[in-house]
C-alpha cells in the first residue's frame, strides 16, 4: 500500500483546492456558521503532504490536535480570542501543509487498493454520519439528550471556562486533560449567544453533540484502515470485511454505546490517536523518519486527552528509532547517509513533546495525583479484557512472525502490549484499598487498550488467513469463526438491558428512547434561564427520573470549578427525598429557584430546613412554544 505515484500536475490541483476549501472554512467560522469545514481542511492537507499513506493519515489527525493544543495555552498570553485564535491555527495548518504538498517530496495519489480499503472503512461510519446529520430535524432540533449523559455537563462546564478564559489559564480553571475541552470550545465558539443569554444552553449542547458526533464517525473509520490495512497482498474481500467489522466495532454498543451513556467526550478522540499511532507505526518501515515524528505528536496529543496512554506512541517510536538506525549504514561508530535535515525535525519532534511534558503535564499530574484513586461510572470491563486479548494477539502475530513483512506486527504488539500492563500495574497500586485493584483508572485502561487490540487482532486473523492454502468453503468458515470470536468478545459486556436500542444506540437516538429519552424534558430546561445565569432546580415538575435529568444540568453546569460541592448534588440528587433537596439547598446557598408543580412543596421545604433562602414557583414553565 506504499507504492509511490507522482503527479507533479496533481499536487498543484489538491494543494489548490485544499487551499480553497480552507479559505471556505475560515469564512463560515467567521460568519459563525461551523469551524469544521476548516478543520477537516487542516487534517486532509497534513494527510496529503506524506508519501506514506498510513503515516498521513495519522498526521492528519495528531498534527491539528497538538498545535491546538499548545495554541489554546498561549491565547490568553498574546490577547486572541478563542475563536479567533483556532481559525489563525488551523489555517497556518493548511498553508504550511499545502506548501510541503507543492515544494516537498511526498506527495502522491492514492492507489487503487488503498482507496478502495478507505471505501470499505468508510460504508458504515457513512450510514451514521447520515443519521447523526437527521438529528437536527427531529423533535424540533432538540433530538440533544443523547450528548447529555453523566459526565457530558462537566465537559460542558470545563469547556466554556476556556471560552470565558479565551484560552487555558491553569491558575484560574486547571485542566490535566484539555484536548477534549478545547474540540468542544471550538465548536461551541462560533455563533455563540452572549454568556447567559437566552438560547446559550441549547447552543452550546448542540456544537457539543456535533462534535460527539463527528469524532465519533472518524474514529470508526480509522479503526476501519487501521484493520484493512492489515490484510496483506491482493485479497479485496478479506480487507473488506475487515474494515466494515473494525468500523462496525467501534459505533456499536462496545464504544459508541457506552460513550454515549456515561458521556465519555474522550473515548474517541483518544481512540483516533491511538489508531493513528498503529498507523504511524505501519509505515515505520518506509519512512521510519516521518513515522517517529508523527508518533512523538501522538504521544503529546494523548497528553492533553488520557496521559497514561501517551506511553504507547511513545514506545513505538522507540523501537521504530532504534529499527532504523539498526538498519543505516554506521562508521566510526556513527550512523552514515542520514541527511541533517532528517535529525533536525526528529529533534522538532522530540523537544515539542519534552517540552509539553515539562512544563504542562508534570505540573497538572502532580497537581491531580490524588484523583487516581477517586471512583467513577464505567463500563463493565474486566481485566481478563486486557490480558486475554494481548495473549491471543502475542501468540497470532509470534506464530508468523518469520513470515515477508509480519515481524512488525509482533513488535507493535509487544510495543502496545507491555507498558500497557506496566500502566495497568501503576494504576492498579493507586486506586482505594477497597477496590481490589479495580478502580475506575484501571477499568478505562483496559477498555481503551481492549479496544485497539481488538481491532489489531482482526486485521490480523483476517490477514493471517491469505497465508494457508485453504479452500473456498474452508476459508469463508475460518473467516465466519474470526468474526464470531471478535463480536462474542465484545459480547462479554453488554449493556443492561441489552435491548436492540442499547446494542445500536442509533435506534434508540432516533426514537427518542433509552438515552435519548430526555428529550421530553430539553423544551422545559431551554427555556429556562441558563444555569449561569439564575440558580434554578426542577423539583416535583416531572417525574423524579426527569426531575433528576434536568436537575444533572441545572446544579451542574453551576459549577464554578472542578471542586465545587454541587457537583455531587447534581449527579445524585433524588427530588422525591426532601431531605436531599434541602441538602442541596444548603450547599447551593440562597437565591435558588425552584419550579414545581407540587403546591405543598414550599411548605414541606420550611418545615424541613426553615430559612433555606429558596424561591418555591409553582405552575408550568412557559416558553416560545408555550406552557411546558
Amino acid at each position: 500500500m506504499d507504492d509511490t505515484i507522482r503527479r507533479s500536475g496533481a499536487r498543484w490541483w489538491v494543494a489548490g483546492a485544499l487551499l480553497v476549501v480552507a479559505l471556505g472554512g475560515a469564512a463560515l467560522a467567521a460568519a459563525g456558521v461551523t469551524i469544521w469545514v476548516l478543520a477537516a481542511a487542516a487534517a486532509l492537507s497534513v494527510a496529503a503532504a506524506f508519501r506514506s499513506r498510513p503515516v498521513g493519515v495519522a498526521a492528519g489527525v495528531v498534527v491539528p490536535l497538538v498545535a491546538l493544543a499548545f495554541a489554546v495555552r498561549a491565547f490568553p498570553k498574546v490577547g486572541l480570542g478563542l475563536a479567533v485564535g483556532n481559525v489563525l491555527v488551523l489555517t497556518a495548518v493548511v498553508l504550511i501543509a499545502c506548501v510541503a504538498i507543492v515544494l516537498g517530496r511526498g506527495f502522491r495519489v492514492p492507489s487503487t487498493v488503498e482507496w478502495w480499503g478507505a471505501l470499505a472503512a468508510a460504508v458504515v461510519p457513512a450510514v451514521v454520519a447520515v443519521v447523526f446529520s437527521g438529528l437536527p430535524l427531529l423533535r424540533g432540533g432538540q433530538a440533544l439528550s443523547w450528548a447529555m449523559q453523566n459526565d457530558a455537563v462537566w465537559n460542558l462546564v470545563a469547556s466554556r471556562f476556556l471560552i470565558a478564559d479565551d484560552g487555558l489559564i491553569p491558575s484560574l480553571h486547571p485542566n490535566v486533560s484539555p484536548l477534549v475541552s478545547v474540540m468542544l470550545a471550538a465548536g461551541m465558539a462560533p455563533g455563540r449567544p452572549a454568556a447567559g443569554a437566552p438560547g446559550m444552553l441549547q447552543h452550546d449542547i448542540a456544537a457539543m453533540a456535533g462534535v460527539f458526533a463527528a469524532s465519533t464517525v472518524v474514529t470508526a473509520f480509522l479503526a476501519g484502515l487501521v484493520a484493512a490495512q492489515l490484510v496483506r497482498g491482493r485479497h479485496p474481500v478479506l480487507r473488506s470485511i475487515a474494515a466494515v467489522v473494525a468500523s462496525a466495532l467501534i459505533l456499536s454498543w462496545f464504544v459508541a454505546g457506552f460513550s454515549i451513556q456515561f458521556g465519555f467526550y474522550n473515548v474517541m478522540p483518544t481512540l483516533a490517536c491511538l489508531f493513528a499511532a498503529w498507523l504511524a507505526w505501519r509505515g515505520a518501515e518506509h519512512t521510519p523518519v516521518a513515522s517517529v515524528c508523527v508518533l512523538l505528536l501522538a504521544a503529546t496529543a494523548l497528553l492533553a486527552l488520557w496521559a497514561f496512554l501517551a506511553v504507547i506512541p511513545l514506545v513505538l517510536a522507540a523501537v521504530a528509532g532504534v529499527r532504523w538506525l539498526a538498519s543505516a549504514r554506521w562508521r566510526g561508530g556513527l550512523p552514515r547517509g542520514i541527511p541533517w535535515s532528517s535529525w533536525a525535525v526528529l529533534a522538532l519532534a522530540a523537544l515539542q513533546l519534552v517540552a509539553y511534558v515539562l512544563v504542562f503535564s508534570i505540573p497538572d499530574l502532580r497537581r491531580e495525583q490524588s484523583a487516581l484513586a477517586q471512583g467513577g461510572s464505567m463500563a463493565p470491563v474486566t481485566p481478563a479484557l486486557l490480558f486475554t486479548l494481548a495473549g491471543v494477539a502475542l501468540a497470532l502475530a509470534a506464530v508468523t512472525a518469520t513470515s515477508p513483512g509480519r515481524r512488525s506486527d509482533l513488535l507493535g504488539v509487544l510495543a502496545i502490549v507491555v507498558p500497557a500492563v506496566g500502566v495497568y500495574v501503576f494504576l492498579a497500586r493507586s486506586v482505594g484499598p477497597d477496590q481490589y485493584a479495580w478502580g475506575y483508572y484501571p477499568a478505562k485502561l483496559v477498555w481503551f487498550i481492549g479496544i485497539l487490540l481488538l481491532v489489531i487482532l482482526l486485521g490480523m486473523a483476517l490477514d493471517r488467513l491469505v497465508l494457508l492454502p485453504l479452500a473456498v468453503w474452508t476459508r469463508v468458515t475460518a473467516v465466519i469463526g474470526v468474526l464470531v470470536a471478535v463480536i462474542s468478545t465484545a459480547a462479554g459486556v453488554l449493556p443492561k438491558p441489552p435491548t436492540l436500542g442499547a446494542l445500536v444506540p442509533y435506534t434508540d437516538i432516533v426514537h427518542g428512547q433509552g438515552v435519548a429519552a430526555g428529550d421530553a424534558v430539553l423544551p422545559t430546561l431551554f427555556a429556562l434561564k441558563d444555569p449561569t445565569a439564575q440558580r434554578t432546580m426542577l423539583a416535583g415538575y416531572f417525574d423524579w427520573k426527569a426531575d433528576a435529568f434536568a436537575d444533572l444540568w441545572l446544579l451542574g453546569a453551576a459549577a464554578k470549578s472542578g471542586t465545587d460541592p454541587i457537583r455531587g448534588h447534581s449527579y445524585a440528587l433524588d427530588t422525591d427525598d426532601r431531605e436531599q433537596v434541602c441538602a442541596a439547598l444548603k450547599t447551593w446557598g440562597p437565591g435558588v429557584v425552584i419550579r414545581t408543580r407540587d403546591a405543598g412543596l414550599e411548605a414541606e421545604l420550611q418545615k424541613l430546613c426553615p430559612g433555606n433562602g429558596a424561591e418555591v414557583v409553582v405552575g408550568p414553565i412557559r416558553s416560545g412554544a408555550g406552557a411546558r
